[in-house]
């Protein structure tokens, strides 16, 4: 490899390597450790995989290493054979592989094992915090919520706020809205408190069921805990009061948001069509000076919805035009 082939922020890294080698400091499994870390940031796999190799001793934090760069690889075949391979694993090394299996399409199986086989070996590799959560997402993305609610609760020790969140997100991201609210009360009730991602869920199960009263609650709650400030927050409640229907309530929300997000806008136009106030929410729409697809759609649905046909293709119309401007630039 010479310095000529690399990209400019690689040269930076193999700088790195030389400097070390000739200080001497190559030898230390520390900054071995270290620069495959290096190396496999800049994606020079290869680089870090011919660095491990020449480590005569290489620990655990060696072969998590080596592992998660080819996971930041995408090569999870690989990564998998260094972990069958590894002579030292711990619950990061498996934590690396259960992660990236369950994020993957087409490895769920795979990530259903490894857990299988961490469990089995509870007293020797132990399952913590983010194996849990890993878990939880896994069967919320399968829709196998029993299995969530299983593992979770075979975890006391372990549930959080995190693992809470999780599986409430998990049911009501599977249209189990009664449920994921059902476990915010239980989450309550067992003294675990709620953070903004808590409140974001339960404001997406309160619009889907259009329950006013609950909303209103959580609403007070985001007032009470200095939330409304958070940006997702604010525009889950205007989308909230859109979709029960209550207009005058979202355009207040609305008002008070700093930085309008596409997801605020979209839904307060949404909220107008609804009630077939097209006339308003072809103001909001004007008074836009940036609008990306989702409004777009939003104010085209509208039409649609009332049936306002001239309209959807004079909007359609207009959104070739400006598409067109954009790419001209």
């Amino acid at each position: 490899m010479t310095m000529r082939s690399l990209r400019v922020r690689d040269a930076l890294v193999y700088r790195d390597h030389v400097q070390a080698i000739k200080s001497g400091l190559v030898s230390i499994i520390f900054t071995c450790n270290q620069l495959i870390h290096l190396y496999s940031n800049h994606g020079l796999w290869q680089e870090a995989h011919k660095l491990f190799d020449e480590m005569p001793h290489p620990n655990v934090f060696s072969w998590n290493a080596i592992i998660m760069a080819y996971i930041k690889a995408h090569n999870l075949t690989q990564a998998r054979t260094l972990f069958d391979s590894a002579s030292h694993r711990d619950l990061v090394s498996f934590n690396s592989m259960l992660s990236a299996y369950a994020g993957a399409d087409g490895y769920e199986t795979q990530a259903l094992n490894l857990f299988n086989r961490m469990q089995s070996a509870r007293d020797t590799i132990g399952i913590d915090e983010f194996t849990l959560t890993t878990m939880l997402n896994l069967a919320a993305k399968l829709r196998k919520m029993d299995m969530a609610l299983n593992v979770f609760w075979k975890n006391p020790e372990l549930n959080d706020t995190v693992s809470w969140n999780t599986l409430i997100a998990g049911y009501a991201q599977n249209g189990y809205m009664e449920k994921s609210l059902t476990l915010l009360v239980e989450m309550i009730e067992n003294g675990i408190g709620f953070n903004e991602h808590t409140l974001a869920t339960v404001l997406s199960a309160c619009s889907g069921l259009k329950c006013l009263k609950l909303g209103k609650s959580v609403h007070a709650w985001v007032l009470k805990k200095g939330y409304s400030s958070n940006q997702f927050i604010s525009s889950g409640i205007v989308d909230f009061y859109s979709k029960c229907g209550n207009i005058r309530y979202a355009e207040l929300v609305y008002s008070e948001i700093g930085i309008k997000s596409p997801f605020a806008v979209a839904s307060l136009i949404a909220g107008y069509s609804s009630q077939g106030n097209m006339t308003e929410a072809q103001r909001l729409f004007d008074s836009l000076s940036e609008r990306n697809s989702v409004i777009w759609t939003a104010l085209c649905s509208g039409y649609v919805k009332s049936q306002q046909c001239e309209a959807v293709f004079r909007l359609f119309r207009e959104f070739r035009t400006k598409e067109a401007l954009f790419l001209m630039q």
